[in-house]
């Protein structure tokens, strides 16, 4: 039989807390800069990622989710999530409970046992959390798919790249339906602090006297960052090109900037050497070009 389309998830709803301070729903979660045009998910990236659900064993296809969920991580320069047991028996937990009772929401319907919001569910499982999240999905055959689809919708992104947490569990469950239920649970426990939101490998400063022209980039994991301002007098935008190259290749970008402005862009590192070349160019009347080297 045919394995049934897959159905989009519903927007998460995220709550976390404070150690000491009032819960508070629907809170934004911390976020890394963005990737040019979005991280590409890959199936080479992960042992397994590519495995439909039932040719494998379920915690091999998790292993799978973990992996592809922290490649995503590095990319923008955050770190590692680790296996957490207590964070996996609550996501299997809700991701049985929704197979049984055929329903579909990060809120279960009384009686819930495992407990009804997801803040109740990791606790019950024993987790003693600081921050805690948590993504669903149904339908999707492979872990490539269902990551691919949470980072394509901003919130659960938000929950991937959220930089306040540091584990996760994940459940995965096939109901009598034959439709697969997806849960991943976020976390940070009580008394450990939040990781630095980037681990940058180096950094670079310029400046155009001539002009004052200036900028800097830093390499955080696979991306380039490069913010800068341009200057002021003109009596409109101007065009700033960002070129990132390793070896013989290179990506680009060109943006519009208000005289007086600062600007921030964000490009995936082209793979090659180990040395890092960046370029920024001021575009139109009065130019100016600055080399920049991360290493």
């Amino acid at each position: 039989m045919p394995a049934p389309a897959p159905r989009p998830a519903p927007e998460p709803t995220t709550t976390t807390t404070s150690s000491g301070a009032a819960s508070s729903a629907g809170s934004e979660p911390a976020r890394a800069p963005a990737v040019e045009s979005g991280t590409p998910v890959n199936a080479k990236d992960c042992k397994d990622a590519g495995v439909r659900v039932g040719e494998a064993a379920f915690s091999r296809i998790a292993d799978a989710v973990r992996c592809l969920v922290n490649v995503q991580r590095e990319d923008v320069g955050l770190q590692r999530l680790a296996g957490e047991e207590h964070l996996t028996s609550a996501a299997l937990n809700h991701a049985r409970d929704m197979a049984a009772r055929n329903f579909f929401s990060h809120y279960a319907p009384e009686p819930a046992p495992a407990g009804v919001d997801p803040g109740e569910r990791i606790a019950n499982a024993g987790y003693q959390w600081a921050v805690f999240g948590e993504n669903l999905a149904i339908g999707q055959r492979t872990a490539l798919q269902v990551v691919k689809e949470w980072m394509g919708s901003p919130s659960h992104r938000a929950q991937i790249l959220n930089a306040e947490v540091t584990e996760v569990g994940v459940g995965i469950v096939t109901g009598t339906d034959d439709k697969v239920r997806w849960a991943q649970a976020f976390g940070r426990p009580v008394g450990t602090e939040a990781p630095p939101t980037t681990s940058v490998a180096g950094l670079s400063k310029a400046r155009n006297a001539r002009t004052g022209f200036a900028a800097h980039a830093a390499r955080r994991g696979r991306v380039v960052v490069v913010r800068g301002r341009v200057p002021g007098g003109s009596s409109g935008a101007r065009a700033v090109r960002v070129t990132v190259q390793r070896g013989r290749r290179a990506v680009s970008r060109t943006i519009r900037v208000l005289p007086g402005r600062s600007f921030s862009v964000t490009l995936r590192r082209p793979g090659g050497t180990r040395v890092t070349r960046v370029v920024v160019r001021l575009l139109g009347s009065s130019p100016a070009r600055l080399a920049l080297t991360l290493r």
